[in-house]
């Protein structure tokens, strides 16, 4: 090779042109003959790529920039380089904290030894010109934690897939589809082309001529799919546990108790009256209700804050209450709409009001929208008539009236 650039810096050699082992001394480039089509930039310390670094040989098809320490590239550093087929880039400090590397759409047909990208997790060289997936090609020794991997719609049909080429313990996903892989080349598909692959979860083959290979093998695979379609199962049934918890608690009461004894049966109540309401509605309760229910009426109430249970579980304190009671008493009211306790409640009352006829007493404490109403609400609003309170004297006299004639068969037994 003779010297064609600034005494001896770069040497050229018909299509060759050998600029490398500068060590810094030549940061830029040179205008080098037309012809030259393998480019020779190894050893000169080049630790960043800039724009439009590779502008003077824009015709190359090799580019080798081993051991040069490379840190960063510009997003256009390798623009000019329309022709180029072949990237050397092996060395052990290039982009050693690399995660994510993006090589789409451009003219690469193969990786040669011995690139090594330490950190790489994601890789996509989708629309490229790869015709044979060599040994090892994505290997551990490669790309140790290399966990993605994208090589959809290659612009020519892969010819073959050697025995390994995707041999990579860490590798999750993998994409190649929308791919002609020939499988009529003397070079095709080898049987153990993904041998190596343990961790692999994800083939993204759609539209693919392809040969079926799959390192797990078919029990595995069955297996696989069916611990997933299991773990799913269970998930959806736990949140919809959950999300019916109280309702399944008073099936399960029901289930185990057999409580629900028709009216007609004789048999001891331990209260007249059950209340049901919110704890913002409790002063009207307690200063309001309780001292007609109980003072002149001389009725035993039973409301939740007195009379469950200490250290007894709050579902079993409701049924117990409730079954043990007369009658019925829901105070409705927005705070009541709001209360997840008291809307248990009510779904368990509702189901003592079928075996009980005449047993629910509705007091509305304030005006409620519709559109705040639980469907439980709204359902029992439609289906029973309701004594509403007002805080006048002729509205006072009005309600106590209607609300003893509603509790007259307990006043009066």
């Amino acid at each position: 090779m003779s010297p064609c650039f600034d005494e001896g810096r770069c040497r050229c050699n018909n299509i060759t042109a050998d600029c490398s082992s500068n060590n810094g001394s030549l940061t830029y480039v040179p205008r080098l003959p037309i012809d030259v089509q393998v480019f020779n930039f190894s050893s000169n310390n080049l630790s960043h790529i800039p724009d439009e670094f590779f502008s003077n040989v824009s015709q190359v098809w090799l580019l080798d920039l081993c051991q040069n320490g490379l840190t960063s590239l510009s997003p256009r550093a390798f623009q000019e380089l329309q022709n180029l087929t072949t990237l050397l880039l092996n060395g052990e400090s290039f982009f050693p904290n690399l995660k994510l590397l993006l090589l789409q759409n451009n003219m690469i047909s193969s990786i040669k030894d011995p690139v090594c990208l330490p950190n790489l997790a994601n890789l996509s060289l989708s629309f490229n010109k790869f015709l044979t997936f060599e040994s090892n090609t994505f290997g551990n020794a490669r790309f140790p934690r290399l966990e993605y991997l994208a090589l959809i719609e290659m612009e020519d049909k892969i010819v073959g897939i050697e025995r390994f080429a995707f041999n990579n313990s860490q590798l999750k996903f993998l994409g190649l589809a929308l791919n002609y892989i020939n499988l009529s080349s003397q070079t095709v598909l080898h049987d153990d082309a993904f041998g190596g692959c343990t961790g692999i979860t994800a083939f993204y083959f759609d539209y693919c001529v392809f040969k079926a290979a799959c390192l797990l093998g078919q029990a595995a695979a069955s297996f696989t799919i069916a611990v997933i379609i299991i773990v799913l199962v269970v998930f959806i049934i736990s949140v919809t546990c959950f999300r019916y918890r109280w309702h399944l608690r008073l099936v399960m009461y029901e289930w185990f108790h057999h409580r629900g004894l028709q009216e007609g049966q004789l048999r001891h109540f331990t209260y007249d009256v059950f209340v049901g309401y919110a704890e913002e509605d409790r002063k009207w309760v307690m200063q309001e209700l309780l001292p007609v229910v109980e003072g002149q009426w001389n009725l035993r109430a039973c409301v939740h804050e007195r009379d469950f249970i200490p250290g007894k579980h709050i579902v079993d304190n409701i049924a117990d209450c409730v079954q043990d009671s007369r009658k019925i008493l829901m105070v409705f009211s927005p705070d009541y709409a709001r209360s997840e306790w008291c809307q248990f409640e009510l779904k368990y009352c509702q189901c003592c009001v079928m075996d009980r006829d005449e047993v629910l007493v509705l007091v509305l404490l304030h005006e409620t929208e519709s559109r705040d109403m639980t469907s439980a609400m709204f359902a029992v609003m439609k289906t029973t008539t309701y004594i509403e309170w007002a805080n006048t004297v002729d509205a006072r006299d009005s309600f106590w009236g209607r609300l003893s004639r509603a509790l007259d068969c307990v006043i009066s037994y």
